[in-house]
């Protein structure tokens, strides 16, 4: 984990996480129906469901991903990023679960919350579930964007509000975690937004 209590400026630091193909490997697949008849016509990946459009007798099951899986489905589909999962880790020990969020495209906290829990020992952990299923607008562009404001909202301008004036902290970095290109561009933005000492958020994109 990145080592920022040296730094003399006394920031205040968060831990942001995508959750799929971030902190966790799986099988689960999109399904791709026949509007029709609702037969599966294609599996895609997370990462194919980025550049698959959609045709007018088709529609994207998310079902594989909002379902709460079952403690075997767990076991036997899904493997923690090892690497990635410690610094989730170790950021909870160093600052606590208040400062440290999973902020997920899922459209549901509980079956991230039952994985957490089936294939670690942690409890309690802050989740976010911003994702859209709607197949009439870009889900992806859309995704990104409520990460970056979920961020923005949750997270900075609760510290500007609050913290600055306390003068606990006098600036605040943020680290945000994930593997699309798109959401590490969209939350970068923070930067442009906030052009100044105060507001830093470091992107790193993850494999």
């Amino acid at each position: 984990m990145t080592n920022i209590n040296s730094d003399s400026f006394n920031p205040k630091c968060y831990y942001v996480f995508d959750f799929d193909d971030t902190i966790i490997h799986s099988n689960s697949k999109i399904l791709v129906r026949d509007s029709i008849t609702k037969e599966i016509k294609l599996k895609i990946s997370p990462a194919q469901h980025l550049d698959y459009i959609v045709e007018e007798n088709e529609y994207l099951d998310f079902s594989e991903f909002d379902g709460i899986p079952t403690e075997d489905f767990i076991k036997k589909n899904i493997r923690l990023n090892k690497f990635i999962f410690r610094i989730y880790q170790d950021a909870i020990e160093t600052f606590g679960n208040d400062r440290v969020s999973i902020c997920s495209a899922r459209i549901d906290p509980n079956p991230i919350r039952m994985i957490i829990e089936t294939l670690t020992e942690l409890k309690g952990v802050n989740i976010a579930a911003i994702g859209s299923h709607d197949v009439k607008t870009n889900a992806t562009v859309i995704n990104a964007q409520r990460k970056r404001d979920y961020i923005d909202k949750q997270i900075i301008e609760p510290f500007l509000i609050n913290d600055l004036s306390k003068k606990e902290y006098s600036r605040l970095v943020i680290y945000f975690y994930d593997d699309l290109e798109l959401n590490i561009q969209t939350v970068n933005e923070l930067n442009t937004k906030y052009h100044n000492n105060l507001i830093k958020v470091i992107c790193e994109q993850t494999k």
